[in-house]
């Protein structure tokens, strides 16, 4: 019997260990934020002054490894395709340096840090409570309000609302955060002359942020291919005044028919849909609360085109 009993414990203690070795594995996978090709898009909407909007999606993507300290960091490297809309026509430009990397990242638990000209610094941490501040922001000090979670892959990644006095935001665990990756956290009613957003983030060729394959591709585009392809497309939407606090408008190329327009919110929601006809459609702020709005338009052949406003 005691022979038994001892047989038992011993195969409990091990149960308990594999377990337990078993959770700690699962632990550390879920926190390799950098494994697994990760890509971030972010979309950028400047006011250049001397014409009406600029427009670029900013890719972000690893390649490589250096070491700095004796710690490993993963070399960042970026892509931007984008067009300058002016009164005298649209410009479309691009930057491709796959030599030179904009950043050195490494993560560890629950945190992504930098490699810079201070030495080893920390870039994010996700192991925050309600009531933490931040200072990392460009809008100054912001405090944790609430905490949730968004599923990515196999596992859920928490989500922060951090808030001040001006304005809420979202930072994600192992993402980023509503204003970009390695742009810092910013306001849409702080003056401004870019604002960023976190338009997708996945990995392994999967788009994962804002929802499951919500934008898909998550990819790089070939870089000759993308600019191409942006000088092929004659229907261009124009939104302006972008940012604006009462109502924008909507300026197509070309005549448009029976065009489905979807307005959503960072998380994917539906706010507002309309059908329209013509060449200019007028987009009313009325209940909408100020912050950032995807607008998707869907011709009858089923083109599809994407853009961005800003309510102030």
């Amino acid at each position: 019997m005691e022979h038994q009993q001892g047989r038992m414990k011993r195969q409990t203690v091990t149960f308990l260990i594999l377990f337990c070795f078993q959770a700690t594995l699962q632990l550390k996978a879920q926190h390799r934020y950098l494994d697994n090709n990760p890509i971030w898009v972010v979309h950028s909407s400047c006011n250049p002054g001397n014409c009406l909007m600029d427009y670029s999606n900013i890719y972000y993507y690893l390649k490589g490894y250096s070491i700095f300290g004796g710690y490993r960091y993963h070399r960042v490297f970026k892509e931007e395709i984008g067009q300058q809309i002016c009164s005298t026509g649209i410009t479309y430009y691009g930057s491709n340096d796959t030599i030179n990397p904009v950043a050195y990242l490494r993560d560890t638990l629950q945190q992504i840090r930098e490699y810079n000209m201070f030495g080893d610094t920390l870039l994010y941490e996700f192991n925050l409570s309600i009531g933490d501040t931040l200072r990392n922001t460009d809008f100054g000090y912001t405090t944790v309000d609430s905490i949730d979670s968004i599923p990515v892959s196999n596992y859920f990644r928490k989500r922060f609302a951090l808030s001040n006095q001006n304005c809420t935001h979202y930072l994600y665990e192992g993402i980023g955060n509503g204003a970009g990756f390695l742009e810092h956290l910013t306001c849409t009613n702080v003056s401004s002359d870019c604002y960023y957003t976190l338009y997708c983030y996945g990995f392994n060729d999967t788009a994962w942020y804002p929802t499951l394959n919500a934008v898909s591709p998550c990819t790089i585009p070939n870089y000759n291919i993308g600019i191409s392809e942006l000088r092929k497309q004659s229907n261009e939407i124009i939104i302006s005044p972008n940012p604006f606090t009462t109502q924008t408008t909507i300026n197509f190329g070309e005549e448009q028919k029976n065009t489905t327009i979807k307005i959503t919110d960072l998380l994917g929601k539906e706010i507002k849909t309309f059908n329209f006809t013509g060449r200019q459609f007028v987009i009313e702020k009325a209940q909408m609360k100020a912050g950032i709005y995807f607008v998707q338009t869907t011709d009858g052949q089923r083109n599809v085109m994407n853009g961005k406003i800003i309510i102030q």
